[in-house]
């Protein structure tokens, strides 16, 4: 209640803000709209606020005509792509990650025979890992230096949490680590050529995702830091085999909440000021609920908890340098 409270003094006090700006202006060229349920990318999507603009335009330039109204086919088109990639990814990561399966046929029974942690006490771990990182973060965050606009705590909560759970959990670490050769290499370039499909066509179709020199600089730090963690989640939830595979998908996607839970938390209760990790969290849930299936299936042709971890870094390492600005 006083989250929502404060949330609308804070856009009374934005449109206030606004009228005096257009009030101060003595020549005529500012106007004020409001367009309900309008954002900064509303010029992509909406067609009532690319239409406010382009009269605004043509009044302000004195041009002549009526501009028609713009058209959603490259939207449909970009959406239609990027499902036709997610289609592709699958059998994609079947046939490149399980090619060595005869190879790794030992390491693949011994790795089957590990147990997952009971799903409670799981997120009982991640629940408390996930509070005290946040807390430490408010003191020092390892991955400052690295200067990505919010995503360095991201980084830095990812690694925390990461290496705490792996070393809660070290024996069951080291058996891990004996098998680490499994199905690895594979994982990691299907990771790098799945960013460098998604990123090339969002930048040909939609959005500016394409990577530039300064973001690839950043790669490497990111993919290090991000993999503890996915190692760790690996190792909790154990192999494959152990269960089916929705019930897999379902319990990993849990723990990415009770993580992202105590974001929020930061958030709202501790002053953080990582707002993004709160706004953005719609697109978190897609790309968690794309990668956490993609590791799964990594997972189901490898039986290397190492080989899911890397892809799954890799994925969220290409995804946050796309989404926060380098600074």
């Amino acid at each position: 209640m006083k989250s929502s409270r404060r949330s609308s003094a804070i856009a009374l006090s934005m449109r206030a803000n606004a009228a005096d700006l257009v009030t101060s202006r003595t020549d005529g060229t500012a106007q004020l709209l409001l367009i309900p349920s309008a954002s900064h990318a509303s010029l992509l999507f909406s067609r009532a606020a690319l239409r406010a603009i382009q009269d605004w335009t043509a009044k302000t330039l004195q041009l002549t005509g009526s501009p028609g109204k713009p058209s959603l086919r490259h939207v449909y088109g970009a959406i239609a792509g990027f499902i036709g990639l997610l289609l592709l990814a699958n059998p994609f990561l079947r046939e490149l990650t399980g090619k060595k399966r005869n190879a790794v046929e030992e390491t693949k029974e011994r790795a089957e025979t590990g147990n997952s942690v009971s799903w409670p006490r799981m997120l009982l771990e991640f629940a408390l890992g996930a509070i005290l990182i946040v807390v430490l973060l408010r003191y020092w965050n390892p991955l400052r230096p690295i200067h990505l606009f919010e995503g360095d705590y991201l980084a830095g909560f990812l690694l925390l949490l990461g290496v705490a759970l792996l070393i809660f959990r070290w024996n069951s670490l080291r058996e891990q680590l004996l098998t680490w050769k499994a199905g690895l290499l594979p994982a990691f370039f299907a990771g790098l050529i799945l960013v460098l499909l998604f990123t090339a066509w969002l930048e040909l179709s939609l959005y500016e995702a394409w990577l530039t020199p300064a973001k690839w600089s950043r790669f490497p730090f990111l993919f290090l830091a991000f993999f503890p963690y996915h190692f760790a989640e690996e190792i909790y939830l154990g192999p494959a085999a152990n269960k089916s595979a929705w019930r897999r998908f379902a319990a990993g996607l849990s723990l990415r909440a009770v993580a992202w839970g105590a974001l929020a938390v930061g958030v709202l209760y501790l002053h953080s000021g990582e707002i993004l990790m709160v706004l953005l969290l719609p697109y978190f849930v897609l790309l968690h609920s794309l990668q956490r299936r993609g590791m799964d299936i990594v997972q189901q042709e490898t039986s290397s908890a190492l080989a899911a971890a890397a892809f799954g870094a890799i994925l969220l390492a290409g995804f946050c340098l796309v989404i926060f600005p380098v600074t």
